[in-house]
């Protein structure tokens, strides 16, 4: 797989089926937002207020990888509202390296050790592969 500007991080032998991944990343960025101060902590990495958080949309997504169609490779991806939305707007202006650093805090200190949880399985996600720079 290429490294995208979108990509957070990728996952190479993944235990669960990518669409099991997602619904439990959903369900965790609800919990999330639900708690006021895992709430108030992802607002303020993204430099915003809880209250503009999307409750139904988190910022990142769970997919294959082109490789991982036949394998068992995941790739975590900013979503396409994280970029567009009014809402973090602060971080747009800042350039697409601070809203992925921003994202990838968000992931690594909220939403990852949750889903890992949440899926009952210490391999669920696989294990991470190091980042690829550039």
């Amino acid at each position: 797989m290429n490294a995208t500007s979108g990509t957070v991080a990728v996952y190479t032998e993944a235990s669960a089926e990518s669409h099991e991944l997602q619904e439990a990343l959903e369900a965790v960025w609800r919990e999330q937002l639900s708690n006021p101060a895992s709430a108030a902590g992802i607002a303020d990495i993204l430099r915003t207020s809880p209250d503009k958080l999307p409750v139904d949309r988190p910022p990142v997504r769970i997919e294959p990888t082109e490789s991982g169609l036949t394998a068992t490779e995941i790739a975590i991806l900013i979503s396409s509202w994280v970029a567009t939305d009014i809402v973090l707007k602060a971080l747009t202006d800042l350039g697409k390296d601070a809203v992925k650093n921003a994202i990838r805090k968000v992931w690594n200190k909220y939403l990852e050790p949750a889903v890992m949880i949440r899926m009952r399985k210490r391999d669920a996600l696989g294990q991470r592969r190091e980042e690829e720079d550039g």
